[in-house]
């Protein structure tokens, strides 16, 4: 499971920051400005591509990052790639085994995720 802390801007919309990434969540949405919350995504919900280099955006209810895979272990069927993100941290994303071309150690790396498969957890009592 990743896990990452960040604190909640605009509990209406949404909007939490970790270091300098602003994600506009869902399942944030509600809770009082300035909380601290942990973001949990599970790793077979994260998808990653080689970088293109285009600068695309995200489309409506993904999110994002820029990263280099740090590390990765074949698990049969899944590989487990570590990739350190920009502004997110070190993410782990399964990845079918067939579909590993182009992410090798080293690689840099977009990594995506649907804003709905995110789970927010507050950390205040």
């Amino acid at each position: 499971m990743n896990r990452i802390e960040a604190h909640v801007v605009d509990g209406a919309s949404g909007e939490v920051r970790h270091n300098d990434a602003v994600l506009r969540l869902h399942a944030a949405r509600g809770l009082p400005d300035g909380a601290p919350v942990l973001i949990l995504i599970r790793p077979e919900a994260l998808t990653v591509v080689p970088l293109s280099g285009s600068g695309a955006e995200p489309g409506p209810g993904r999110c994002t990052a820029a990263a280099r895979v740090i590390a990765h272990a074949f698990l049969g069927p899944v590989t487990r790639l570590k990739a350190r993100a920009d502004q997110l941290g070190t993410l782990s994303v399964d990845v079918p085994s067939a579909k590993m071309q182009g992410l090798a150690v080293g690689a840099r790396v977009s990594v995506s995720f649907s804003t709905a498969d995110v789970r927010v957890m507050s950390l205040t009592a």
